[in-house]
């Protein structure tokens, strides 16, 4: 097994310590990255020194795109900004700026699945990943590539234990 470590990008040199521990001292793969739930942007340039970090340090990063299902349903979505953080086009401008930096933007990234293509078509750095969405409702944008320009850009994801993985190979099979 192998992990992926997570750290704050709010507490500056103490996130880059942190960093580096989970790559150098517990040999995580690389880091993952909730935007809406740690509330920044990805392409604000005061998060640059970590991801500077993580491309010497040869981490890949983990970027969510679009949608969460953190808060959804609740009163105010429990105080979650789901569509202010995650937007694929601030991960256009990370890869542009670390063309040495893998990412990889997370899920279906709706209600900008074409935005999320674009961004792993246009940089070699950035492929994409289908977890935390059903098979049965990939958005048709992201159908449409998957098998085209996509193809060995984009990775399985199951959201386990969330999702049934049974029922997820089920769906992936009926999959054009």
């Amino acid at each position: 097994l192998a992990g992926w470590g997570s750290v704050d990008p709010w507490q500056g040199q103490a996130a880059l310590q942190e960093a580096e521990r989970c790559i150098k001292e517990l040999n995580l793969i690389g880091l993952k990255f909730q935007q809406a739930s740690q509330r920044f942007h990805v392409n604000d340039k005061r998060f640059y020194p970590l991801w500077d970090l993580c491309q010497q340090l040869g981490a890949p990063v983990q970027f969510h795109g679009g949608y969460t299902g953190l808060g959804s349903g609740g009163p105010g979505g429990d105080g979650v900004y789901c569509m202010s953080f995650c937007r694929p086009v601030e991960v256009d401008e990370v890869a542009a700026d670390f063309p040495k930096l893998k990412i990889i933007l997370l899920h279906a990234s709706e209600p900008w699945p074409w935005e999320a293509n674009m961004v792993a078509i246009h940089k070699k750095n950035v492929a994409r990943e289908t977890s935390g969405i059903w098979p049965k409702y990939f958005p048709n944008e992201m159908l449409y590539d998957m098998n085209r320009r996509l193809q060995d850009k984009l990775m399985f994801g199951s959201e386990w234990p969330y999702f049934n993985t049974d029922e997820m190979m089920k769906q992936w099979e009926e999959l054009d």
